[in-house]
């Protein structure tokens, strides 16, 4: 009996040691595959693919990641300047997606796309999404994704001398997006409809 009790427990924590190794190992597989992707990218000038993290929304919506700290008024502002016309964001299929300290998740106020949330991140999945981003989630920024998953845009303000404003415009991001060959699609198949 005590032999059969000694087994379970073993492979009891085998198996919790199993689980979260498998996967960081997927986790760093994707990793080596998206640096890979962008090796080959620098080399040939396409745009610069992103990791896999937001491949739930891939080819549904284009993905504004907003970044900083929660006491950095900046980032209050920029939100409110996204209140401002929500049905343009809506009708460009934008997720506007929050990024601070230890959470990522969907600011369902603009939409709702079905983005996994992730909480309590520890300091290595911190990491990973800055990374898959290239962007610092305590530091002020805002991060255009297109619908093909390739970073479009990044508004670091902090860098970007001679600029008065201190947030992101509706019309800059808009802008942005409409420049997009894709969105120059939608725009006229949504205009050939009328």
């Amino acid at each position: 009996m005590t032999r059969k009790l000694i087994t379970i427990l073993s492979l009891s924590a085998f198996v919790l040691v199993a689980a979260p190794l498998a996967a960081y190992s997927k986790m760093k597989k994707e990793q080596a595959q998206v640096e890979a992707s962008k090796v080959a990218a620098a080399q040939d000038g396409s745009e610069i693919p992103l990791d896999p993290y937001f491949k739930d929304l891939q080819w549904k919506a284009r993905v504004l990641v907003i970044t900083g700290d929660y006491r950095d008024s900046r980032t209050k502002r920029q939100i409110d300047e996204l209140r401002k016309n929500i049905d343009g964001l809506k009708s460009r299929n934008v997720a506007v997606i929050r990024f601070v300290t230890d959470s990522i998740y969907e600011m369902e106020e603009f939409s709702d796309y079905g983005f996994r949330d992730w909480y309590d991140m520890n300091a290595h999945q911190q990491r990973f999404v800055e990374s898959s981003i290239g962007a610092d989630n305590n530091v002020f920024s805002v991060v255009l994704i297109g619908k093909d998953g390739a970073k479009k845009s990044h508004w670091v303000l902090d860098e970007i001398e001679g600029r008065e404003a201190d947030i992101i415009t509706l019309g800059e991001i808009f802008a942005a997006i409409d420049s997009m060959p894709m969105a120059e699609r939608e725009k006229a198949a949504r205009e050939n409809k009328k």
